[in-house]
Protein backbone atom coordinates (compact mmCIF):
# COMPACT_ATOMS: atom_id res chain seq x y z
CA UNK A 1 0.00 0.00 0.00
CA UNK A 2 1.10 3.73 -0.74
CA UNK A 3 0.62 6.48 1.66
CA UNK A 4 -1.48 8.48 -1.17
CA UNK A 5 -3.92 5.76 -0.19
CA UNK A 6 -4.21 6.51 3.09
CA UNK A 7 -4.88 10.57 2.33
CA UNK A 8 -8.30 11.50 2.91
CA UNK A 9 -9.53 8.57 4.78
CA UNK A 10 -11.53 8.83 7.93
CA UNK A 11 -10.56 7.54 11.07
CA UNK A 12 -13.22 6.32 13.12
CA UNK A 13 -12.53 4.63 16.47
CA UNK A 14 -13.67 1.24 17.30
CA UNK A 15 -16.69 2.24 19.06
CA UNK A 16 -17.83 4.06 15.87
CA UNK A 17 -16.83 7.50 16.85
CA UNK A 18 -15.17 9.68 14.29
CA UNK A 19 -12.32 10.93 14.94
CA UNK A 20 -11.28 13.37 11.77
CA UNK A 21 -9.24 12.07 8.34
CA UNK A 22 -6.14 11.12 7.38
CA UNK A 23 -3.89 14.51 5.68
CA UNK A 24 -0.23 12.92 6.13
CA UNK A 25 2.41 10.90 8.01
CA UNK A 26 5.50 11.74 10.14
CA UNK A 27 8.21 8.87 9.25
CA UNK A 28 11.36 7.32 11.47
CA UNK A 29 14.30 9.24 11.07
CA UNK A 30 15.85 6.17 8.78
CA UNK A 31 12.86 6.29 6.45
CA UNK A 32 11.71 2.71 6.72
CA UNK A 33 7.94 3.19 8.89
CA UNK A 34 5.47 5.65 9.42
CA UNK A 35 5.63 6.73 13.57
CA UNK A 36 2.31 8.75 13.14
CA UNK A 37 -0.37 10.34 11.14
CA UNK A 38 -0.97 14.03 10.31
CA UNK A 39 -5.03 14.22 10.90
CA UNK A 40 -7.33 16.70 10.97
CA UNK A 41 -10.79 16.93 12.52
CA UNK A 42 -14.32 17.61 11.73
CA UNK A 43 -13.28 21.50 12.94
CA UNK A 44 -10.41 21.44 10.41
CA UNK A 45 -8.25 21.44 13.35
CA UNK A 46 -4.69 19.24 12.87
CA UNK A 47 -3.76 16.62 15.54
CA UNK A 48 -1.33 13.95 15.43
CA UNK A 49 -2.01 10.17 15.33
CA UNK A 50 0.39 6.99 16.69
CA UNK A 51 0.56 4.52 13.72
CA UNK A 52 0.30 1.63 16.89
CA UNK A 53 -3.02 3.14 17.01
CA UNK A 54 -3.98 2.18 13.58
CA UNK A 55 -6.13 -1.10 14.17
CA UNK A 56 -7.32 -1.59 10.10
CA UNK A 57 -7.39 -0.06 7.19
CA UNK A 58 -10.49 -0.60 4.88
CA UNK A 59 -12.79 2.00 3.47
CA UNK A 60 -12.25 3.70 6.53
CA UNK A 61 -9.14 3.51 9.15
CA UNK A 62 -10.33 2.33 12.81
CA UNK A 63 -8.01 3.92 15.23
CA UNK A 64 -7.51 4.27 18.75
CA UNK A 65 -7.51 7.66 20.05
CA UNK A 66 -4.04 7.94 20.41
CA UNK A 67 -3.37 11.39 20.16
CA UNK A 68 0.30 12.97 20.41
CA UNK A 69 1.53 15.99 21.85
CA UNK A 70 4.50 16.11 19.90
CA UNK A 71 5.33 13.78 16.94
CA UNK A 72 8.49 11.89 16.65
CA UNK A 73 10.30 11.58 12.98
CA UNK A 74 10.09 13.50 10.06
CA UNK A 75 7.02 14.99 8.21
CA UNK A 76 6.51 12.73 4.77
CA UNK A 77 9.29 14.86 2.68
CA UNK A 78 6.03 15.33 -0.37
CA UNK A 79 7.13 17.69 -2.74
CA UNK A 80 10.91 17.66 -1.72
CA UNK A 81 13.16 17.78 -4.47
CA UNK A 82 15.45 14.56 -4.72
CA UNK A 83 19.08 14.46 -5.98
CA UNK A 84 21.37 11.37 -6.08
CA UNK A 85 24.67 11.75 -3.70
CA UNK A 86 26.68 13.09 -6.67
CA UNK A 87 24.29 16.21 -7.14
CA UNK A 88 22.26 14.70 -10.20
CA UNK A 89 18.07 16.05 -10.04
CA UNK A 90 16.12 13.19 -9.85
CA UNK A 91 12.92 14.44 -9.79
CA UNK A 92 10.70 15.19 -6.61
CA UNK A 93 8.94 13.30 -3.60
CA UNK A 94 5.59 11.98 -4.63
CA UNK A 95 4.66 8.98 -2.57
CA UNK A 96 5.61 6.24 -0.15
CA UNK A 97 5.44 2.28 -0.51
CA UNK A 98 4.32 1.07 3.06
CA UNK A 99 6.33 -2.09 3.29
CA UNK A 100 7.80 -3.50 5.94
CA UNK A 101 10.12 -5.92 3.93
CA UNK A 102 10.81 -2.99 1.21
CA UNK A 103 9.68 0.69 2.31
CA UNK A 104 10.42 3.17 -0.61
CA UNK A 105 10.37 6.26 -1.54
CA UNK A 106 8.10 6.86 -5.08
CA UNK A 107 10.01 9.41 -7.03
CA UNK A 108 8.57 11.23 -9.88
CA UNK A 109 10.21 13.16 -12.82
CA UNK A 110 8.06 14.18 -15.51
CA UNK A 111 6.15 11.33 -16.65
CA UNK A 112 8.34 8.39 -15.00
CA UNK A 113 8.01 6.90 -11.85
CA UNK A 114 10.66 5.98 -9.90
CA UNK A 115 10.68 3.92 -6.16
CA UNK A 116 13.88 4.41 -4.12
CA UNK A 117 14.42 1.86 -1.20
CA UNK A 118 14.16 3.53 2.12
CA UNK A 119 17.74 2.52 2.86
CA UNK A 120 19.15 4.48 0.19
CA UNK A 121 17.45 8.03 1.32
CA UNK A 122 18.26 10.54 3.48
CA UNK A 123 15.89 13.42 4.08
CA UNK A 124 15.93 16.54 5.51
CA UNK A 125 15.64 19.72 3.28
CA UNK A 126 15.65 17.81 0.49
CA UNK A 127 16.38 14.08 -0.26
CA UNK A 128 19.55 12.47 -1.07
CA UNK A 129 20.04 8.97 -2.72
CA UNK A 130 22.55 6.90 -2.50
CA UNK A 131 23.56 3.91 -4.60
CA UNK A 132 24.06 1.29 -1.80
CA UNK A 133 22.42 2.08 2.04
CA UNK A 134 22.57 5.54 2.73
CA UNK A 135 25.11 6.72 5.53
CA UNK A 136 23.29 7.24 8.94
CA UNK A 137 23.00 10.91 8.95
CA UNK A 138 20.03 12.82 7.71
CA UNK A 139 20.50 14.94 4.16
CA UNK A 140 20.51 18.06 5.73
CA UNK A 141 22.66 19.42 3.87
CA UNK A 142 23.67 18.51 0.28
CA UNK A 143 26.38 17.43 -1.98
CA UNK A 144 28.50 20.69 -3.19
CA UNK A 145 27.80 20.35 -6.92
CA UNK A 146 23.65 20.15 -5.63
CA UNK A 147 24.16 23.08 -3.51
CA UNK A 148 25.79 25.10 -6.15
CA UNK A 149 22.95 24.21 -8.20
CA UNK A 150 20.49 25.89 -5.44
CA UNK A 151 22.34 28.72 -5.50
CA UNK A 152 21.96 29.60 -9.57
CA UNK A 153 18.15 28.69 -8.92
CA UNK A 154 17.27 31.16 -6.33
CA UNK A 155 19.16 33.94 -8.33
CA UNK A 156 17.06 32.39 -11.18
CA UNK A 157 14.11 32.98 -9.12
CA UNK A 158 14.80 36.40 -7.65
CA UNK A 159 14.63 37.65 -11.40
CA UNK A 160 11.60 40.02 -11.68
CA UNK A 161 9.32 38.36 -14.37
CA UNK A 162 5.67 39.18 -15.06
CA UNK A 163 2.96 36.63 -13.47
CA UNK A 164 0.68 34.65 -15.56
CA UNK A 165 -2.70 34.70 -13.14
CA UNK A 166 -3.95 32.01 -15.89
CA UNK A 167 -2.07 29.39 -15.44
CA UNK A 168 0.05 27.24 -12.43
CA UNK A 169 3.34 27.34 -15.08
CA UNK A 170 5.52 29.19 -12.98
CA UNK A 171 3.75 28.49 -10.07
CA UNK A 172 6.07 26.60 -7.28
CA UNK A 173 5.36 22.94 -6.81
CA UNK A 174 2.51 21.90 -4.94
CA UNK A 175 2.59 19.47 -2.11
CA UNK A 176 -0.42 17.04 -3.28
CA UNK A 177 -0.23 14.98 -0.24
CA UNK A 178 -1.05 18.05 2.05
CA UNK A 179 -3.87 18.60 -0.26
CA UNK A 180 -5.50 15.42 -0.21
CA UNK A 181 -8.21 15.10 1.86
CA UNK A 182 -8.74 19.17 2.38
CA UNK A 183 -12.07 20.81 1.46
CA UNK A 184 -12.40 23.15 -0.78
CA UNK A 185 -13.30 27.24 0.88
CA UNK A 186 -13.81 28.47 -2.70
CA UNK A 187 -15.09 27.30 -5.79
CA UNK A 188 -12.42 26.86 -8.28
CA UNK A 189 -12.71 28.03 -12.04
CA UNK A 190 -10.98 26.86 -15.43
CA UNK A 191 -9.71 29.42 -17.55
CA UNK A 192 -13.31 29.95 -19.69
CA UNK A 193 -15.11 31.38 -16.45
CA UNK A 194 -16.74 27.73 -15.57
CA UNK A 195 -17.05 26.20 -12.40
CA UNK A 196 -14.22 23.88 -12.75
CA UNK A 197 -14.23 22.36 -8.63
CA UNK A 198 -17.08 23.56 -6.40
CA UNK A 199 -16.93 24.92 -3.33
CA UNK A 200 -17.31 22.22 -0.13
CA UNK A 201 -15.41 19.87 -2.50
CA UNK A 202 -13.30 17.39 -0.77
CA UNK A 203 -9.98 16.96 -2.74
CA UNK A 204 -9.00 13.33 -3.23
CA UNK A 205 -7.12 12.20 -6.45
CA UNK A 206 -9.34 12.36 -9.35
CA UNK A 207 -9.74 16.08 -8.30
CA UNK A 208 -6.13 16.45 -8.03
CA UNK A 209 -5.62 15.38 -11.50
CA UNK A 210 -8.52 17.35 -12.80
CA UNK A 211 -6.83 20.49 -11.33
CA UNK A 212 -3.57 19.48 -12.55
CA UNK A 213 -5.02 19.10 -16.27
CA UNK A 214 -6.02 22.45 -16.42
CA UNK A 215 -3.31 24.39 -14.86
CA UNK A 216 -5.41 25.13 -11.54
CA UNK A 217 -3.34 23.35 -8.73
CA UNK A 218 -2.37 26.69 -7.20
CA UNK A 219 -5.54 27.60 -6.87
CA UNK A 220 -6.56 24.61 -5.69
CA UNK A 221 -4.81 25.29 -3.06
CA UNK A 222 -4.91 28.67 -2.25
CA UNK A 223 -8.96 28.24 -2.17
CA UNK A 224 -8.43 25.25 0.79
CA UNK A 225 -7.72 28.23 3.10
CA UNK A 226 -9.78 28.85 6.21
CA UNK A 227 -9.27 32.60 6.20
CA UNK A 228 -10.75 33.16 2.64
CA UNK A 229 -12.60 36.20 2.71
Amino acid sequence: MQLSELIGKQIYTPAGDLLGYISGAYLTKDLKKISAYACVDAEEEEFSLSARAVCAVKDVVIARDRRLASPSGLRFPAGASAYSDTGETLGTVCDYRMDEDAPALVICSGSSVTEIPANRAAAGESVIVYPDAAPKRTASGAPRTKRKAQRHAHAREETPHAPDVASDSLAPPVNHLDLLGRTVKRTVYGANGEALIPAGTRILPPVLLLARRHGRLLSLAVNTLTNLP
